[in-house]
């Protein structure tokens, strides 16, 4: 009985600790995760906005937006906008094949063989990674024609927008 009982306040005491902890991060403290004027937020937008959660995950939108910021930002010449257009359009596809991939349920079949449903899933495989070498195909073409200052705006942002799957 001795025992249970400090198992018991332990476990409150950890579950204390770690809300706690859940708060500081997540801007749980003080008047309800707002921030002040002092802090140099007084305005009614920068407290709303303070108390929206942060969004760590890749939606499509998401990444579509940060792939049409990209294009913007690379201020693209007339010569680099058919390179840019392929590009997109294998990207385009790449996504929604990932889209696609994440959104598709498949049933359980009782009647498909494992050998079967071993062969659909490597289809599905063949078909990405496909899909995945006309991409990279793409953008070495891409990159090759991109400035200096371009290819470095371009290695700091493709690195969030082609990902391996869409929703982590």
């Amino acid at each position: 009985m001795k025992h249970n009982l400090i198992a018991f306040i332990a476990y409150f005491a950890l579950n204390a600790f770690f809300i706690c902890d859940a708060n500081a991060q997540w801007g749980g403290g003080g008047m309800g995760g707002r921030r002040s004027a002092a802090q140099g937020r007084g305005s009614a937008d920068s407290r709303q906005d303070a108390d929206k959660p942060i969004q760590i995950s890749n939606s499509s939108d998401q990444l579509q937006m940060l792939f049409d910021n990209l294009h913007v930002e690379l201020q693209l010449t007339p010569v680099q906008e058919p390179l840019w257009t392929q590009f997109a359009d294998k990207f385009s596809r790449y996504l929604g094949f990932i889209i696609k991939e994440k959104t598709t349920y498949v049933p359980f079949d009782p009647n498909l063989s494992g050998i079967n449903y071993v062969s659909q899933f490597a289809d599905a495989s063949r078909n990405k990674y496909t899909l995945l070498e006309e991409l990279e195909e793409k953008t070495k073409l891409l990159y090759s024609s991109l400035s200096r200052t371009q290819k470095l705006q371009f290695d700091t942002k493709i690195q969030s927008i082609v990902v391996k799957e869409i929703g982590k």
